[in-house]
């Protein structure tokens, strides 16, 4: 989706929980925020869980960009975050979100969030290149309950999706592929991480069955946590290059 000063905007969707799907945002962001000079780069995370364990992907990519010293040319805001890490729809039943204004609210309806983000992406309209991260997977339910892909299908945002390199990570791929699609989702890109060295090929045999109708970028296998991440971005720096100039050809 492109504003009519010609912005880019895309949803980040994970095919699953815990494929990288923060380390690929922090990625994005950042090669982003190096490679778009004019107008910056705009992120926001509407549904955050975990607050009280420190969990935080708004933080994550802030210090990704800061790391490469381009924090001056983010925007970033987390709408709505609860304390528990646990699915947003529990979480929202156990207390009140916190807002990016710092004010308490109760269970926020889906036309409150995805009002709050189109408010949020409008007052950013500046921005070359926006993201939306996503919390879980793709049919993973938002705090009233409904699926994130349904939740969020009005918005008519373009996809950059992460597959999972796991162990029968190519079904959950292609399953959140065919959901998004059934609802009208584009998906001009699809990132993946995955340890070369377990042999599961999920890379390979996404490229070879979706590779026709969207590229692919492979990734290698992340450092053992909780060891920082900004080595490994800079070396992945050029990958992310190429998945923003492609999503800036192709959003």
């Amino acid at each position: 989706m492109a504003t009519a000063a010609g912005a880019r905007r895309a949803v980040i969707f994970g095919a699953n929980t815990d494929v990288g799907k923060t380390v690929v945002s922090c990625g994005l962001v950042r090669a982003a925020c190096g490679a778009l000079t004019n107008g910056g780069v705009a992120y926001v995370k509407p549904l955050q869980t975990g607050a009280e364990h420190g969990h935080s992907d708004e933080r994550a990519v802030r210090r990704a960009v800061a790391a490469a010293g381009l924090e001056q040319r983010l925007r970033s805001a987390t709408l709505y975050s609860w304390g528990p890490a646990v699915s947003a729809h529990v979480a929202a039943e156990a207390g009140p979100a916190i807002t990016a204004e710092g004010v308490e609210d109760g269970v926020p309806s889906d036309h409150d969030v995805c009002a709050r983000i189109s408010a949020y992406l409008d007052a950013h309209a500046d921005a070359e290149l926006s993201f939306v991260e996503t919390a879980g997977g793709v049919l993973s339910p938002g705090p009233a309950r409904t699926m994130q892909a349904d939740m969020y299908a009005g918005l008519k945002l373009p996809v950059m999706l992460v597959g999972d390199g796991r162990l029968g990570g190519i079904s959950s791929t292609i399953c959140a592929v065919e959901s998004l699609r059934q609802r009208g989702y584009e998906i001009p890109a699809l990132a993946i991480l995955e340890d070369p060295d377990e042999g599961y090929g999920n890379t390979e045999y996404l490229q070879y069955k979706l590779g026709d109708s969207m590229r692919i970028f492979g990734f290698g296998a992340l450092p053992p946590e909780p060891e920082p991440l900004d080595e490994w971005h800079a070396e992945a720096q050029p990958q992310f290059e190429a998945i923003v100039e492609h999503l800036m050809k192709h959003l």
